[in-house]
């Protein structure tokens, strides 16, 4: 089912990130947790899974809006999602 998930991921990477909540600290909560998914798929120990979601992020990364995004964002940068990134890898 993964697989499934990120074979259309693949296809419109944008979607991981589509209808964020207006307010802020929800906004940056909401793409924290989707990029948190993400990275879990790119280490998971299954290889098609991780082939998979590695497309995924170069395609959703190569989009400088995305980029723009996660800069701005400060639960990205915190020491939270730190350790949370750190955990998952």
């Amino acid at each position: 089912m993964i697989c499934n998930i990120l074979s259309f991921l693949d296809a419109a990477p944008m979607t991981l990130f589509e209808g964020p909540p207006s307010d802020r600290a929800e906004r940056d909560q909401f793409y924290e947790e989707n990029l948190e998914a993400l990275i879990s798929c790119i280490v998971a120990s299954d290889e098609s899974v991780r082939r998979l979601a590695t497309g995924v992020a170069k395609r959703l990364f190569a989009n400088e809006k995305v980029l723009a995004s996660f800069r701005t964002s400060k639960g990205i940068r915190s020491k939270a999602f730190k350790t949370k990134f750190w955990r998952l890898t």
